[in-house]
């Protein structure tokens, strides 16, 4: 129930207290014996002041006794219940208004003990949105001194029925003011956020009227490119543009003020003293309640040092993918699902397959055969947990059935919050090269079973003449024994023969031969004694030649 204030006596002003009576008119048995006239004014009252229930408080500045009953009356026919509280001085008329809840004021014209234009005017300095009402029995010049000082109403005595419905419309004002005014300091301090904002990042920060013409000084602006506001007026600021980039913007910006829609382009516009730079600028439409365009707000940002970064990651970018497409090895990436994400063609032709054919699929079904797949899935998760990089030799499945053996080079790569984002790999395929180390290792197996089962002595000398290896012949013929014999090198000033494998010394005296023939050497034998090689058993080449063939006969 909306509570009242109301004078009781001659000299003495009263106010409200909240009213713990409920918020719903009640009608009084008395109410409901009234004439039908009665009951429908008390209607038509209750009806027109119900959006009124949920204010607290109204304060009535009022003097006269009759006056003050009267009012009573018709607020209590309206449904709300008045709780008094005694004042006397215009310092206690502020100090109730400083204690705050009321929401409308009724001042009657005729005080005595206060100047009415100065009540006013203290309500309003209090709260300007606080409504007044002035009330009197004659309208003469002094109401039309309270509506100048500020009344937003001025009813008669004889009228004062109409008082709920006065206050309910003026309440409904005064809020409207309120939540407008709210709504100014809200844009406001919005627009201040932004500006300092945009200031902060180095922006131009501009606005400009609904037909795209400037309405007004753009410091930022004039800052940036020396322009003054008589210069960029217009279309003056495209000549603050590069020429290449004037007619490309001063397009997209018709274009944007003709369909309403937001702004946005880049080009070169010239800074004072410091050549043109690469801007980025964008602009929104500000409406008014029906939709319409009243203003264009925008920012433009220097993204020269952006561009120029982006500029050289799409060159880096560029150098990589030309260099994963033309390298004959291998390389393949792996997210963090164990799904491919990428390979290279060198790797595409080895194993048959067409990119769409292998990016989503897992890794290790696709490309491991099935006896490894289970030892390959370990350590690709492993890999994939954050562990170091991993090494090892791949044996992949091609398209066709066939296999490839891979040498493989693994290491996980992360994002910039840290969180593993794939695994890199790099591989070459080695399949032939261990195709011919078999086959190298064949041979050398057969070469040794022959160099052991050989009937004649036979010993194998590296490229610094160091005797690596000997046949049982040899052993058995110098008189030696495999717990004994060491390597010991040749010195390299000397034919083979200077030092044998014991530290002996070789015959220093080659045999005569004739020209173009074989040499011979005498070896000495375990004992001592000296024993001659075969003649004709190794044919010995000028110089140090004889060391790089590895091996002859003795």
């Amino acid at each position: 129930m909306l509570s009242v204030g109301l004078v009781a006596t001659d000299d003495s002003f009263m106010r409200v207290r909240e009213s713990s009576a409920h918020c719903t008119p009640r009608r009084t048995n008395h109410a409901r014996a009234r004439s039908g006239a009665d009951r429908a004014q008390a209607g038509y009252l209750t009806n027109v002041v119900e959006p009124l229930v949920s204010a607290p408080r109204v304060l009535l500045v009022i003097e006269a006794t009759r006056d003050a009953r009267a009012i009573d009356a018709t607020l209590r026919r309206a449904g709300w219940q008045p709780c008094r509280t005694r004042v006397t001085t215009t310092e206690e008329l502020a100090s109730v208004l400083r204690e705050g809840g009321c929401q409308a004021v009724v001042v009657d014209c005729r005080l005595r003990r206060l100047d009415v234009l100065g009540a006013i005017a203290a309500v309003l300095d209090h709260d300007v949105d606080l409504p007044v009402i002035a009330v009197s029995d004659i309208f003469d010049n002094l109401a039309v001194e309270t509506m100048r000082a500020g009344a937003a109403d001025y009813l008669l005595l004889d009228d004062v029925r109409r008082l709920p419905a006065a206050l309910a419309t003026e309440l409904g004002k005064a809020n409207e003011r309120r939540e407008l005014r709210r709504a100014h300091e809200e844009l406001s301090t919005s627009e201040a956020r932004f500006r300092t904002l945009a200031r902060a990042t180095n922006q131009i920060v501009w606005t400009i009227g609904a037909d795209g013409r400037v309405d007004g000084p753009i410091d930022d602006w004039t800052a940036f490119t020396g322009q003054s506001l008589e210069e960029f007026s217009g279309e003056g600021w495209l000549d603050a543009l590069h020429p290449d980039d004037r007619e490309r913007a001063g397009a997209a910006w018709q274009l944007a003020i003709e369909s309403g829609e937001p702004f946005e382009t880049e080009y070169r516009l010239h800074q004072r003293g410091d050549g043109y730079r690469w801007i980025s600028s964008r602009a929104v439409p500000l409406r008014d309640a029906s939709g319409a365009v009243i203003q264009w707000i925008g920012a433009d940002r220097d993204v020269t040092d952006h561009l120029g970064v982006v500029r050289d990651l799409a060159t880096e970018r560029g150098f990589h993918a030309r260099l994963m497409a033309t390298s004959p090895a291998f390389f393949c990436a792996v997210g963090a699902d164990g799904k491919i994400m990428l390979m290279n063609q060198a790797m595409l032709d080895h194993l048959g397959y067409q990119l769409d054919e292998v990016v989503g699929a897992a890794f290790v079904a696709l490309l491991i055969p099935a006896a490894d797949q289970a030892s390959v899935e370990a350590e690709v998760w492993k890999l994939l947990g954050g562990n170091e990089s991993v090494t090892r030799e791949l044996t992949m499945v091609r398209a066709d059935g066939g296999e490839l053996l891979v040498e493989w080079r693994a290491t996980p790569v992360f994002s910039a919050d840290g969180e593993i984002h794939h695994a890199a790999g790099v591989g070459i395929d080695v399949t032939e090269r261990a195709s011919a180390e078999a086959a190298l290792r064949e041979n050398e197996a057969r070469f040794r079973l022959l160099f052991d089962a050989a009937p004649l002595p036979y010993q194998s000398l590296d490229t610094d003449g160091v005797i690596t290896a000997v046949n049982d012949a040899w052993l058995e013929s110098f008189g030696y024994r495999p717990t004994t014999w060491s390597v010991v090198p040749l010195p390299s000033s000397s034919p083979p023969g200077t030092a044998n494998a014991c530290g002996t010394c070789w015959s220093a005296s080659p045999r005569t031969a004739a020209p173009g023939s074989s040499s011979s050497w005498s070896a000495p034998t375990a004992r001592g004694s000296s024993r001659p090689s075969m003649p004709g058993s190794a044919s010995m080449p000028a110089g140090s030649a004889a060391r790089r063939i590895a091996s002859w006969l003795t």
